[in-house]
């Protein structure tokens, strides 16, 4: 059963990337000198410009599959003479030495095997503190695929859904540091931001190691429910919520966990649920008599 999980685990996991962090056909991250690349389609050439930034260019799979380049201090361009392509799939693009960042890369263009132009844009940062949930464990190398469908209508587009062990393991336990027991409590093991299409989230699953003299690492434990939240952006507050499951049955450690609804338990918000006074509260549902109103012949 591990091992079917983690296959499935594995096809679904640079679709967990793009659904989560790129809407593009190409998405680009540039780590130290490597310009890592993740693509729907083959790519026959690209070129892109920058500010000085960049001093040489080579290597990467664009070197691999007999790219030609060509550089000045405004441009980086690559392309195969002999009609070979980078196929679709990630890795390094190129190699890119010199004083580059993100910020000094601009104005991409790829193109596919047909010559049709590919959209081009970054991977976004999903750890970023604009979000509510930010997830802060270490990676375990067992994940719990969770499947949100589209076909969820109580969510908003940019509300955020967290998935909750209510009884995991908050931070790794390692014999060697002194930890003798772990300490069990609520736990977020996986995060998403909705868009209105399907949403895939890798919990992130504890791992016991102990037998082997080994810690037991962080993360969600297998059997324990799955506890879903929701972070209602445009109201600001934070609901949980009971999933309809098509495909498993709410645990860790379901083969596949797929979500088709969400019942969002709100609660009674309190304010001014008048539209003709001057504060009345649009996201409030039980009006606590703290309506103001204008004096006659003013405005609020």
């Amino acid at each position: 059963m591990y091992f079917l999980k983690r296959i499935l685990f594995t096809s679904f996991f640079f679709s967990i990337i793009i659904s989560q962090q790129c809407d593009y056909e190409v998405c680009l991250e540039f780590d130290q000198n490597n310009l890592n690349y993740f693509s729907e389609y083959s790519i026959a050439g690209f070129q892109f410009s920058h500010d000085n930034c960049v001093q040489s260019a080579s290597g990467g799979d664009a070197a691999q599959n007999g790219f030609t380049f060509s550089l000045n201090s405004t441009t980086v361009l690559a392309f195969s003479f002999s009609g070979t392509v980078i196929p679709s799939g990630e890795g390094t693009l190129v190699q890119l030495n010199g004083n580059v960042t993100n910020d000094c890369l601009s104005d991409f263009i790829f193109s596919n095997s047909e010559g049709n132009s590919l959209s081009v844009g970054w991977f976004e940062d999903n750890d970023s503190d604009e979000n509510y949930y930010n997830l802060d464990l270490l990676e375990t190398g067992s994940f719990q695929l969770v499947i949100f469908q589209s076909t969820i209508s109580s969510l908003d587009i940019g509300d955020e859904i967290g998935v909750f062990d209510s009884n995991g393991i908050l931070e790794t336990c390692d014999p060697l540091a002194g930890c003798n027991e772990p300490i069990q409590g609520e736990v977020l093991v996986g995060t998403g931001v909705w868009t209105g299409s399907q949403l895939e989230i890798a919990a992130i699953e504890s791992t016991d190691l102990s037998d082997f003299g080994g810690p037991i690492l962080n993360g969600a434990i297998d059997g324990n429910p799955l506890l879903i939240k929701v972070w209602k952006a445009a109201i600001q507050n934070e609901f949980e919520a009971i999933p309809t499951w098509s495909s498993g049955n709410g645990n860790f450690g379901d083969l596949l966990l797929s979500a088709t609804n969400l019942e969002i338990l709100t609660s009674e918000i309190s304010g001014c649920i008048d539209s003709d006074a001057c504060n009345f509260d649009p996201n409030a549902t039980e009006d606590d008599g703290s309506c103001l109103y204008p004096e006659e012949y003013y405005d609020c």
